[in-house]
């Protein structure tokens, strides 16, 4: 179905059923194929109905848009609306942050001036004033939890790290401040991990946190980072049982012959999806949840292809996190607490149901949750030993500075026939590294390698080139 079919179907359905209690989620999906201006139009239409289930994504995302239309009252307004269903709604939390975001792009942060303790003491106070301000703008989303919790925690302990850095350049020899706002950021950044390690937050901080904790020796951390391409749905196969198009054929003759069979329906979404088709696979596997409301392959196989709509995880440090902005980020962070959520779901209806054990040890080890990602692993691998278990297992336990034990895991994958990529390996390789040039050679091999790498991939092979350049320049990043 082509792009202006499928917007003027919902358009139409809008004109025709304007009481559906899926008239919020088809002005949704219309904002989001229409312009800025347009958009307005469907989503305060959205605003106005009354699914409050829905009512507070429309006005979160009210304020992305004014902030793209350089409308910052307009957009602080919505956010406001929106933020307060902070304890009710995920997009409340995330209305919250950018509130706060908001109001810490206001603060003009001035780089520290003078050679002294003296010379530098009014500058100093005033940056250490601005934190302490930066940390009243943030409460509210801190309080309330979630990704966008986790992520105030980063922005405040990312402001600190650089007046430590500032401060430790302009005074070599002045180590009572430095160590101080050291200790400061680690803290921070250690109970961020900790929050999101322990409630299984899948913030898009975390891989971050995780690095800077490990470059700073904290908890015995080491550079680890999971891979993306192997979640896996169940059932029919995606290319079919003797050729995608027989396949094919066979599925829609089942299905003619038994339309209320949960279990065909997600086999046709699993051929579709191999089809490369994966709204109308969403479609099938949401038509066998219709008709059995616990079917764990259904839940499991629609998290994935939730998942495999685009990459997950974004580039660069928390101030660079507002991709949102311009309309990119915000959807990464639903698609993988949706998914999650289904993978959750899935294990509710059958707790020992392999594909969504497995896919939910795999998101955990991409975000380097890795203590809940061993536990999940270890279920998964108390089923079936799988070589892709074996090496998810391993990376989890590397993560957490079981060098030894990892290495034992991935001889485990490898006997079993893993498809162990050289960028994982890496890891293993700099962990045992001898000294920096060794450390420098192997990341940077790896880093002129990244092109086909998803974004988390790609940046921890980053992160970890430069934990060996500062290991040569005997510098903590």
């Amino acid at each position: 179905m082509d792009f202006m079919r499928s917007r003027s179907i919902r358009e139409k359905f809008v004109s025709l059923y304007p009481k559906s209690d899926r008239m919020p989620a088809i002005l949704l999906s219309l904002a989001r194929m229409s312009d800025g201006v347009q958009s307005i139009g469907y989503l305060k239409r959205c605003v106005q109905l009354p699914f409050d289930s829905t009512s507070t994504e429309c006005m979160a995302r009210l304020g992305d848009l004014y902030l793209r239309l350089k409308d910052p009252t307009q957009a602080r307004s919505w956010f406001g609306k929106a933020a307060l269903q902070k304890k009710k709604s995920r997009f409340g939390q995330y209305a919250a942050f950018r509130l706060g975001w908001m109001g810490e792009a206001s603060l003009r942060w001035r780089p520290l001036e003078g050679s002294t303790v003296a010379a530098l003491a009014p500058s100093l106070k005033v940056r250490l004033e601005q934190i302490q301000a930066l940390k009243k703008i943030y409460q509210p989303v801190i309080a309330s939890g979630g990704p966008w919790g986790v992520v105030a925690l980063e922005q405040l302990a990312a402001q600190t790290h650089r007046v430590q850095r500032e401060l430790a350049a302009r005074l070599p020899g002045e180590k009572t401040l430095v160590e101080g706002l050291k200790k400061q950021v680690l803290e921070t950044r250690w109970g961020a991990y900790q929050q999101a390690s322990q409630s299984k937050i899948l913030s898009p901080v975390v891989p971050l946190i995780h690095h800077e904790l490990s470059a700073a020796h904290m908890g015995g951390f080491r550079d680890a980072q999971g891979a993306f391409l192997r979640f896996r749905i169940v059932g029919m196969p995606p290319d079919g049982e003797g050729g995608a198009k027989e396949s094919m054929a066979k599925a829609r003759a089942l299905l003619l012959k038994d339309p209320r069979n949960a279990g065909r329906w997600v086999d046709y979404g699993n051929l579709l999806w191999g089809e490369q088709k994966p709204l109308m696979a969403l479609i099938a596997y949401e038509r066998a949840i219709a008709l059995d409301g616990k079917n764990a392959a259904a839940f499991n196989n629609r998290g994935v292809v939730e998942l495999m709509q685009g990459p997950l995880g974004t580039s660069g440090d928390s101030g660079d996190l507002m991709g949102a902005q311009e309309g990119g980020f915000d959807s990464e962070w639903i698609r993988a607490d949706d998914a999650m959520g289904l993978f959750q779901k899935a294990l509710v209806y059958d707790d020992t149901f392999l594909g969504a054990l497995f896919n939910r040890a795999l998101l955990l080890t991409y975000y380097r949750l890795f203590v809940p990602a061993a536990q999940s692993w270890d279920q998964v691998l108390a089923q079936k030993p799988m070589g892709d278990a074996w090496t998810g297992l391993a990376m989890a336990q590397l993560g957490r500075g079981q060098i030894e034990v990892s290495e034992k895991s991935l001889a485990h994958a490898e006997k079993l026939g893993a498809a162990i990529q050289p960028w994982e390996r890496t890891y293993w390789a700099v962990a045992r590294a001898q000294d920096s040039a060794e450390c420098r050679e192997l990341a940077g091999a790896a880093a002129a390698e990244t092109k086909a790498l998803w974004n988390f991939e790609k940046q921890g092979i980053l992160y970890l080139k430069e934990t060996c350049e500062a290991w040569s320049n005997q510098k903590v990043p």
